[in-house]
């Protein structure tokens, strides 16, 4: 183990990594390089086990919590390994804050700028709907096809970023589990802006007539059970899959969340005597608030979707690594984060707005 051969983000390594055909993420090519290492590093120290390939590497450079960050420059570390190391620690920390599990969970590479999105058309025409129904198919005759096709209109990707600077002496003396927190708190923020931009597509549509549909509440500015309901089931019937999340903004959230049900509201319902509702008991709703939710119609609305299914997130090929920069004549370091992403809707119907009355 002492005569190993050490963890290090090469050149190499880095190169593979943004080359824009490569599909892999970093830490995935650098288990690849070292695997045998990393694997005799883990049997070894069982402490270990869920370290990541970048951690690994930075404990090898002896970089630390404790340790200040002016030691990422420090000879044979090498001048991947402090972006790496942000990167990572953003890509672990966005979803910890972010909305984005609630809203999407299809993260799709891009190579393009400009993307036709696939979209799921098993509902929307009436063809196709048929076609998707199980039907009585003669022997030798053809089944009949549910079609998959893609978006008439591209999505465009955009590139989303900021840049943070700081002095030299600000940087090269802070802890790293202090400059960890630093990155924290960006996150967040990162991580506030995704969902922003989730939000208004699951709204507004995606560039291919597919704002969402609505239906109203049966009073002015409430919320009530019966509403919700009305919402699931319409939802599940649009769509042919339950809701996962509920998405509003403040008053209707506390609306929804002080909600209770009380066995004793039910008439003629005794102990002996309970409904299974099948469609309804597997499924955890996630109630969650944004203060980005638009008004539709200029009225309050909650946004039922699948995050399964109902967005898809495009991501250029490679083009989210974090980079840092020096500037020699006032001492700054900058570093620069972004990302080229859009959304689209893959089941327009997969979205469904409940709005005031």
């Amino acid at each position: 183990m002492a005569d190993r051969k050490r963890i290090v983000l090469t050149d190499e390594i880095m190169n593979d990594y943004l080359d824009t055909a490569n599909t892999k993420s970093l830490n995935e090519m650098m288990f690849k390089a070292y695997e045998g290492e990393i694997v005799d590093i883990k049997k070894s120290n069982p402490k270990l086990k869920d370290a990541s390939p970048i951690k690994l590497a930075m404990l090898d450079a002896g970089i630390t919590g404790s340790s200040i960050i002016k030691d990422f420059t420090a000879q044979n570390v090498g001048s991947w390994l402090l972006p790496a190391f942000i990167d990572e620690r953003l890509n672990e920390e966005i979803p910890t804050f972010s909305l984005m599990p609630y809203l999407c969970t299809n993260v799709t590479p891009a190579n393009s700028l400009s993307v036709l999105a696939t979209k799921l058309n098993m509902i929307d025409d009436e063809e196709n709907k048929s076609n998707v129904e199980m039907k009585r198919v003669q022997e030798g005759a053809d089944f009949p096809i549910a079609e998959l096709k893609l978006a008439e209109s591209a999505i465009k990707l955009f590139k989303y970023g900021r840049a943070v600077q700081a002095t030299y002496e600000a940087l090269q003396y802070m802890r790293v589990d202090m400059f960890s927190r630093t990155m924290d708190m960006i996150a967040n923020d990162i991580a506030d802006k995704q969902s922003d931009r989730a939000i208004n597509v699951l709204v507004n549509g995606d560039g291919n007539d597919n704002k969402i549909k609505t239906i109203a509440t049966a009073t002015a500015d409430v919320v009530t059970v019966d509403d919700l309901l009305e919402l699931a089931m319409q939802f599940q019937d649009n769509s042919g899959v339950p809701v996962t999340t509920l998405v509003t903004n403040r008053d209707f959230y506390k609306q929804i969340y002080k909600m209770m049900f009380s066995t004793e509201d039910v008439r003629g319902v005794t102990n002996g005597f309970t409904f299974n509702t099948p469609q309804f008991n597997n499924v955890n709703v996630n109630l969650v608030w944004s203060s980005k939710v638009p008004k539709i119609s200029n009225k309050n609305a909650v946004i039922a979707l699948n995050n399964n299914v109902t967005l898809t997130k495009y991501v250029a090929n490679n083009m989210n690594m974090r980079e840092i920069q020096q500037n020699i004549r006032n001492q700054t370091q900058l570093g620069v984060i972004s990302e080229i992403s859009g959304f689209a809707k893959y089941n327009d119907k997969a979205a469904l707005a409940l709005i005031s009355k």
